[in-house]
């Protein structure tokens, strides 16, 4: 007898079936996971991001930052950032407080958070899935809590573009 077949009261069992559907269930399944970590049509189209507004940053080391950020127009391929930041290093901690400044450039910006103690400075990105995240000035990795909004798409791919006369 074959691996494949067996014999079981006067009928051959064959597993070939079973298999190509497991292939076949197998194969969907991780071409619905690539799919899923792509970027959006949307996402990938995006040229201008809109970073303004509410954020929890959580810090691989513990500590979260909550800012409220600010977004200046775009000029060109850039916008200024302004806010402010409030952390505490402990739970029940002190809270600190301090001011925003920063850049945007495409998917890439950088802040530096003043307080009245200290400043530290964020290097960041928007990443595949619509979130903000990067690294502090002394290698804390951080991500924001939510996602970010598309400021200004670009054209969508297959939009007629108007002629010239």
């Amino acid at each position: 007898m074959s691996a494949r077949s067996g014999y079981s009261g006067g009928k051959t069992l064959n597993h070939t079936v079973p298999r190509r559907l497991f292939a076949l269930g197998l194969f969907g399944i991780l071409f619905i996971s690539v799919c899923v970590l792509l970027p959006s049509p949307a996402q990938a189209q995006c040229k201008r991001w809109d970073v303004s507004g509410q954020w929890d940053l959580e810090m691989s080391n513990g500590v979260n930052i909550q800012v409220n950020l600010q977004q200046g127009e775009w000029v060109q391929t850039s916008a200024n950032l302004s806010g402010t930041g409030t952390y505490a290093v402990s739970a029940g901690g002190a809270p600190h407080a301090g001011v925003i400044s920063g850049n945007i450039t495409d998917n890439a910006f950088t802040m530096k958070l003043a307080t009245d103690t200290t400043a530290f400075r964020y290097t960041g990105k928007v990443g595949h899935g619509g979130k903000i995240e990067g690294t502090t000035d002394n290698g804390v990795h951080w991500v924001g809590t939510r996602r970010v909004k598309c400021a200004d798409p670009a054209t969508p791919a297959g939009t007629p573009r108007p002629r010239r006369s």
